[in-house]
């Protein structure tokens, strides 16, 4: 009798662990299916959290510089750079940061993106900004 019930729990607690696993796979690749299929609303909330996240941080610490006309040093650029991405995560919230990163793959990936967005779109606005500065005195473009 003893070996009977041992082993028919045995039997049960196998049939459980193979169907937890089997829903945990199941649910797994369903919330892939769904990043996937909603990239571009990710994406447009995504974009929408760093231009703002951008506006605030150009205009808190860049906004200086810029008025200036003097550069910032690479050190302070990239303390700007990690406020960005930290302000990103804080404006997201952490739902919405535990679905970019589960999108991302992990945090370090998610914030050296947060990090190359705020890198590129600088350096895009110097380039316009000194396209627009040449295109104002044509004079000194010699």
């Amino acid at each position: 009798m003893t070996l009977y019930f041992f082993v028919s729990i045995s039997v049960v607690i196998f049939l459980f662990i193979l169907s937890y696993r089997l829903v945990s796979t199941f649910l797994e690749n369903k919330k892939a299916y769904q990043v996937i299929s909603n990239f571009e609303s990710y994406n447009a909330a995504l974009q929408f959290l760093m231009k703002k996240a951008y506006d605030i941080t150009y205009k808190d610490k860049l906004l200086v510089y810029s008025m200036e006309a003097t550069r910032i040093d690479d050190k302070q650029f990239g303390v700007v750079s990690k406020d960005f991405a930290n302000l990103t995560l804080k404006i997201m919230g952490p739902r919405l940061r535990k679905e970019f990163v589960y999108m991302f793959g992990d945090d370090q990936t998610l914030f050296f993106n947060l990090v190359d967005y705020f890198n590129t779109t600088y350096e895009n606005d110097e380039i316009r900004k000194a396209q627009q500065e040449k295109l104002m005195n044509p004079e000194e473009t010699t």
